[in-house]
């Protein structure tokens, strides 16, 4: 036991000895760290301190640079504020100009527009009256005779002087392809119209108010149709082409309004009071009470009857309350030139549609509104083809009917006058640069084939179309021979073709039916030609034209009795049942030849006598 307590002491002993030197060599060791450690400790405060030197200085040197960079800042700062107000003062008044200048641009690119619309409007104008008058004048031709007319249509038929196959009927409904040519043009203006203007969509095809067609065969078929708008003396023209190939457009759709264009209607007159009363009575119910915008200028030749033709016009105003005419006397001799002249020059309300008009004549309103259609100054001049009727006691058996009755368009009433060019619609000034008719010829014919001639060497266009609408009405025509040879033969030629068809002069020359009367017969008539050579034809004595004419009777009697003493021979020798039918005893034709010859002894001094009576006006004249 003790031994343990000695083993346990010196255990004691030694662990405390053990703590003790720990203790100490701790204590040693920390006193020697703890100098380290101030060492350290101030190496750290020395370069703490040399650190902080330098950074001192580096910052010492960033803020001097600092400084100097804030310095030179605030000086481009000054100089940027003074250059900034500047600028700005720049950008205020840059800022003005440019609003000025925009407002400029934008004046000049409106004024650019407009000058674009200004000249596409001009350009589109010159371009389709270049392109209208190109359309409807067609190929430049000299002479009447190359001029082709156009054929005039309504929806229903066609007025045409050229022939559909062997229909060569003046009125007729389409036949054969034409029904589709009809068709196709019709229903291709319709959707035109429709397609462009808005308040054309109630047109139908029965407000086709006229249509005219002509076939160039070089370029095509050209189509002008006019439609009503539905309001009064408004229209739209539809213009269609078709160059051996489709339909086409030529130009935009026109509106057209006759209602303020003024027709002044020229007649020139000399004698024919009758037909002159009959033609104010129609003029009345046509142009008075019915258009309401037509004048009319009369020029009268010759002293004879112009006291009836003044109370007929003052009966006429009275009547009708109508003041817009004018009398015009002329003393000279008659000539149909000369006084159209008269009255165009007279005309002092401006530059007007003139229609050159007869007093045989008959015609419609529409007829007048086709006059506006296809008259423009500088433009257009109307030819209408008249319809001219045949002679009615011909035609109805010697009972005619009224005369609003015959104005129908048959093959056998009456024939489309192509070869006469005496009515026309023109403008004025047009009238007036063309230099006129020839005043020099007198009496019938030739002046106005002469004027036409005139026109077609213009740049005006020629509208040359049937019109349904006016009429020729017969009279009988008496062609003096003393005329000049030219028109003594144009006169002979429309007397011809007036009286009746062929077929009707067949059966007056051939058939059962004989129509004669006290006059001498057509066939003595043709056989006659008259001797030019023995006269002079451009002797101004009335006397020496009067024996000339009677001399002409006097040869075609010759030739009747010619012809009866013929007749009479025939009649003689003709048997019946081998017996002679006349009593050659009591018929004398040797007293027929010696009438024949007496009045062949008369003719010969009375042509001697007209020629001696010429010669000497003639010499006189010279003289």
């Amino acid at each position: 036991m003790p031994r343990l307590n000695v083993c346990r002491s010196s255990l004691f002993f030694t662990f405390v000895f053990i703590v003790v030197v720990v203790q100490v060599s701790l204590n040693l060791l920390l006193s020697y760290c703890g100098d380290e450690a101030q060492y350290l400790r101030q190496i750290k405060r020395d370069i703490d301190t040399k650190h902080t030197d330098i950074l001192r200085q580096v910052y010492t040197e960033r803020l001097r640079a600092t400084q100097r960079t804030i310095t030179s800042l605030k000086v481009q700062l000054k100089q940027a504020t003074t250059t900034e107000q500047s600028r700005r003062e720049n950008c205020t008044a840059i800022h003005v100009l440019r609003n000025e200048n925009a407002q400029l641009t934008s004046q000049l690119e409106k004024y650019k527009k407009l000058q674009k619309v200004v000249s596409a409007q001009e350009f589109s104008k010159l371009k389709a009256e270049a392109s209208k008058v190109n359309f409807l004048k067609g190929d430049v031709t000299f002479s009447e005779l190359a001029v082709v007319p156009f054929d005039s249509f309504t929806h229903l038929g066609v007025y045409s002087v050229n022939k559909d196959g062997l229909i060569d009927r003046p009125a007729r409904r389409p036949s054969g392809t034409r029904v589709t040519e009809h068709e196709e043009i019709l229903n291709f203006a319709l959707r035109v119209l429709k397609d462009e203007l808005p308040d054309a969509q109630n047109v139908e095809r029965y407000n086709l108010v006229n249509g005219i067609s002509r076939l160039n065969r070089v370029t095509g078929m050209v189509y002008d149709l006019i439609f009503s708008s539905g309001k009064p003396n408004q229209y739209h023209r539809v213009k269609l082409q078709r160059p051996f190939s489709s339909l086409e457009l030529v130009e935009s759709v026109e509106t057209l309004d006759t209602s303020k264009e003024i027709i002044n209607l020229i007649l020139p007159l000399s004698g024919r009071t009758s037909n002159f009363e009959v033609f104010l009575k129609r003029f009345g119910d046509i142009c008075v009470r019915w258009d309401g915008n037509v004048y009319l200028t009369v020029v009268y030749f010759g002293k004879k009857g112009r006291e009836k033709v003044q109370n007929l016009l003052a009966e006429f105003e009275d009547r009708e309350k109508f003041k817009n005419y004018k009398l015009i006397f002329e003393d000279g001799p008659f000539s149909r030139g000369v006084g159209l002249q008269q009255g165009v020059l007279s005309w002092e309300k401006g530059n007007n549609i003139m229609f050159f008009c007869d007093v045989d004549m008959f015609f419609t309103p529409d007829f007048l509104e086709r006059c506006r259609f296809y008259t423009e100054p500088g433009q257009m001049v109307y030819y209408p083809i008249v319809f001219s009727l045949y002679n009615s006691e011909i035609v109805y058996n010697g009972k005619p009917p009224q005369i609003s009755q015959q104005l129908r368009i048959g093959k056998y009433n009456g024939f489309w006058r192509d070869f006469g060019f005496g009515m026309t619609c023109i403008y004025k000034n047009d009238f007036v640069e063309t230099k006129g008719f020839d005043t020099s010829i007198h009496g019938w014919g030739t002046e106005d084939v002469k004027l036409y001639r005139k026109i077609l060497k213009t740049n005006l266009a020629v509208i040359r179309a049937t019109d349904r609408g006016i009429f020729h009405m017969y009279h009988p025509k008496k062609c003096d021979s003393s005329l000049p040879t030219e028109q003594y033969l144009s006169c002979l030629h429309s007397k011809a073709v007036t009286e009746a068809s062929h077929r009707q002069m067949g059966m007056l020359a051939f058939g059962n039916r004989l129509f004669s009367n006290l006059e001498p017969g057509w066939k003595t008539k043709l056989e006659y030609q008259p001797d030019f050579s023995l006269r002079d034809s451009k002797t101004k004595s009335k006397e020496a034209k009067a024996l000339w004419r009677r001399a002409d009777e006097l040869d075609i009697e010759i030739l009747e009795l010619k012809q009866l003493q013929n007749r009479l021979r025939a009649a003689i020798n003709f048997t019946l049942f081998g017996k002679d039918v006349f009593d050659s005893k009591k018929v004398n034709v040797s007293v027929l030849r010696e009438l024949q010859l007496g009045l062949e002894n008369v003719t010969k001094v009375v042509k001697k006598h007209a020629l001696a009576i010429g010669k000497n006006a003639t010499n006189y004249s010279h003289a």
